[in-house]
């Protein structure tokens, strides 16, 4: 989202706060026969293995993706459009990504090196992950329901615990 002024994140937060989740929910869940039969509206999410947003062996971002569903991705998709029809998020030309970011080396001290550009040409602090990928591949991040949906801040900072977090500026729990 493109949240630059007070003003705008205090309209991202109210047009979360006005959503009928239940009903976005409820169509989520349309698509998938076994959830017709139980009248299920929990999504549930697990978050399993290790990927890499770049080439493997030069990469500065990996995340844990979710196990495919179709739920979780019509629900997370209907979300997408809200706020995009309301000209709060940036018009961008690829596919939702749903993800949890592990590693992320611009938040590593140092982690853009010096020298080879400048700005956010920077040359970044890469690893090369892929044993990392295949080692973590069964790796379950974690199993159950979404409880909310959240705001947050883009950048991760340290919160009081000192971990590295996105800072919620706003959320809603799911019915």
């Amino acid at each position: 989202m493109s949240l630059l002024t007070p003003e705008r994140i205090s309209l991202a937060i109210s047009l979360l706060q006005s959503l009928d989740l239940k009903t976005m929910l409820h169509s989520a869940f349309q698509s998938e026969s076994k959830s017709k039969e139980t009248g299920e509206t929990k999504l549930g999410i697990t978050l399993k293995g290790l990927s890499s947003m770049h080439n493997p062996s030069s990469t500065s971002i990996l995340y844990a993706p979710p196990l495919p569903s179709k739920p979780l991705e019509d629900f997370c998709k209907a979300l997408k459009d809200v706020f995009l029809s309301e000209g709060l998020l940036v018009v961008e030309d690829r596919e939702l990504l749903l993800h949890a970011t592990v590693l992320n080396t611009v938040y590593v001290k140092g982690g853009r090196r010096g020298g080879g550009g400048h700005g956010k040409r920077k040359a970044r602090l890469t690893v090369d992950a892929s044993a990392l990928l295949a080692e973590w591949t069964g790796f379950v991040w974690c199993e159950g329901a979404v409880e909310r949906v959240a705001v947050c801040r883009m950048g991760a900072e340290k919160d009081g615990d000192g971990e590295v977090a996105y800072g919620e500026v706003g959320s809603v729990a799911l019915p």
